[in-house]
């Protein structure tokens, strides 16, 4: 019955343009609906399924709340009664949902009424954001932007100097951008990528070690790292803790020279200097014998070929830097690299990756 409820609700508003987030939702909801039973009846969903539906149902209730940033804005929207109902019972539902218990092998299981709830819930949720959207583009407070959809999955990006793309997808998966929404399944597994100006990717593995690639194989360099960045030097964060993350390390060649400070993101430049996040959100700058703040906060940063900085911020959103603060291009997104086309991000729930012309760009 919810699931009927949802479709027509769907199927209702099939007519409006709909976002990267509505599809998104709508797939999840599809897979939420066929899980599997247990001999009781039950639910039982893996880590990384639950993961997967909670950081949906989280995304699409952040997409409510930014639809009503500027509440009054629109006159051609109805006044939706009960929305701020909604969500307040997506707020509780998500509470529910982060406290659910787990069986002997970490998974989720939820019984038939609870995950009736849930799916209602998200198919409320849904319907919402769809009413919230039916007229796109009318919000003169909202910048217009649009970031092309290249890719449906990744956990991390990057891209290089001559304008490779290269992302971690499933299962730490290695993928080549080749154009278009094609992609390319390259050796290799990765948890966190980087890549040098040619486009040689520079990974870290799940055991935190670092590799390269050359010749047809990957090659070690000593030590462990959370973080890396292929500016003008390889730049890592490592797996030393220290006050404000974990220290920051320059390849010389033959060795990693420490830099002052810690934190928890790196970029580097094509000179070499690095920007960095700490565990804090804060951001500083690399000014040749220590590093210096930058106003904002931010949850990743990444810097191009020509200098040009750009972060994630911590409402998800991505800025660059003007010299004198931050510019807003908007978008929900997670981690982010910045090539010779412009920066490319990762959607915040992994669902995507993006990429923002040069022309977007002002």
């Amino acid at each position: 019955k919810v699931l009927a409820i949802a479709l027509i609700a769907l199927l209702a508003f099939s007519a409006f343009a709909e976002s990267d987030l509505v599809q998104d939702a709508r797939e999840t909801m599809e897979e939420l609906e066929s899980e599997g039973r247990n001999e009781n009846g039950e639910v039982v969903l893996s880590q990384a399924q639950y993961d997967k539906y909670l950081a949906n149902f989280e995304n699409l209730l952040n997409g409510l709340l930014k639809c009503h940033k500027h509440p009054g804005h629109c006159p051609k929207c109805p006044k939706v009664h009960g929305m701020q109902d909604a969500m307040q019972d997506a707020s509780e539902t998500m509470e529910e949902l982060e406290s659910e218990g787990r069986n002997e092998n970490g998974e989720v299981v939820l019984s038939q009424a609870q995950h009736d709830k849930y799916l209602a819930n998200f198919s409320n949720l849904l319907n919402d954001l769809l009413k919230c959207h039916k007229h796109p583009g009318h919000c003169p407070k909202c910048p217009k932007i649009h970031w092309k959809k290249i890719g449906t999955w990744a956990y991390d990006v990057a891209a290089s100097a001559r304008g490779h793309i290269m992302v971690v997808g499933k299962g730490k998966s290695i993928w080549s951008y080749l154009g278009g929404r094609r992609w390319k399944r390259f050796p290799g597994v990765a948890r966190r990528i980087a890549l040098s100006p040619d486009g040689r990717p520079h990974i870290i593995n799940s055991h935190g070690f670092i590799m390269y690639r050359q010749g047809g194989r990957y090659h070690r360099i000593p030590g462990y790292a959370m973080d890396i960045s292929y500016g003008g030097r390889i730049t890592i964060i490592g797996t030393n803790v220290e006050t404000y993350g974990f220290g920051i390390y320059q390849w010389m060649g033959r060795q990693w020279k420490k830099l002052p400070g810690s934190g928890t993101q790196v970029s580097v430049d094509y000179h070499g200097r690095p920007w960095i996040v700490n565990k804090y959100h804060y951001i500083f700058r690399w000014a040749g014998r220590k590093f210096i703040h930058v106003p904002g906060k931010a949850i990743d940063i990444g810097v191009g070929v020509k200098g040009d900085v750009w972060i994630i911020g911590t409402n998800h959103h991505a800025y660059k830097w003007t010299g004198r603060g931050w510019k807003n291009y908007g978008g929900n997104f997670r981690r982010i690299d910045v090539g010779p086309k412009g920066p490319v991000a990762t959607a915040w729930n992994h669902h995507g990756v993006y990429l923002l012309s040069k022309q977007e760009i002002k």
